[in-house]
This record gives structure tokens, C-alpha cells and sequence, in this order.
């Protein structure tokens, strides 16, 4: 999947890697009420194919009694967010997010293609 950024710059979907939760969890609610247990790496790219950003698949780490994901990026409706995910013995999970990308416009993997 791709999408136009502007007139010069695109995005474009990348491998997806598993999102490690516990057990008891084992999904990331989105904003749009979507749930997902794993998340894609999302290349920000010019027109004539040089890489300009690269947003990386999901990192989980834990400290003490929490675990951590961190860089889980969707794209959701139109913009492209960072969610990041902690969890808390004995506490409900927290999900923190921030917007990337804006006003991103679905495009055929052809149109990027004929634009380099």
C-alpha cells in the first residue's frame, strides 16, 4: 500500500513484525476502534526513490514490572501515527499516540513507480 504525501514525496508500507504484549492482552486498540496485534515499517520516499525517512516496525523492552512497545506505526484513516504502548503489573495498559503524517492520499504502487 502507498499513499502520496505531496506532489513529490510518497509512503510507502514496508514488512510487518508481531507486536509482543502480554498474554493477557495481546492487541493494540487504534484510534478508530480497530484492534492490531502486529504493525508495519513505513518508508517516507521522494519521487525519484531516494528513502527521506524511515518510521520502524515495533520495539518492545520492559523495566522492572512494565513493558514498553515502542514505534508502532499505522496508518489510520488518512494519517500516519506512532503509538506507544505501556504496560504496568496490575494496572490496565496505556496507549499513547502522536501523528506523524497528515492528509495522506491512497495511491496504486504503479503510480509511485511511473513517478521515479
Amino acid at each position: 500500500m502507498s499513499w502520496r504525501i505531496s506532489e513529490r514525496e510518497f509512503l510507502i508500507r514496508g514488512r510487518s513484525d508481531p507486536i509482543y504484549l502480554s498474554l493477557s492482552i495481546n492487541r493494540v486498540k487504534l484510534p478508530d476502534g480497530t484492534f492490531m496485534n502486529s504493525a508495519h515499517e513505513y518508508f517516507r520516499v521522494s519521487a525519484d526513490g531516494n528513502v527521506l525517512e524511515w518510521y520502524s516496525g515495533p520495539s518492545t523492552s520492559t523495566l522492572e514490572e512494565c513493558l514498553y512497545v515502542i514505534k508502532i506505526h499505522s496508518v489510520v484513516q488518512l494519517s500516519l501515527y506512532k503509538f506507544f504502548w505501556t504496560e504496568c503489573y496490575g494496572r490496565e495498559g496505556e496507549r499513547r499516540e502522536k501523528i506523524c503524517l497528515r492528509d495522506l492520499e491512497p495511491v496504486a504502487a504503479d503510480d509511485v513507480a511511473r513517478r521515479r
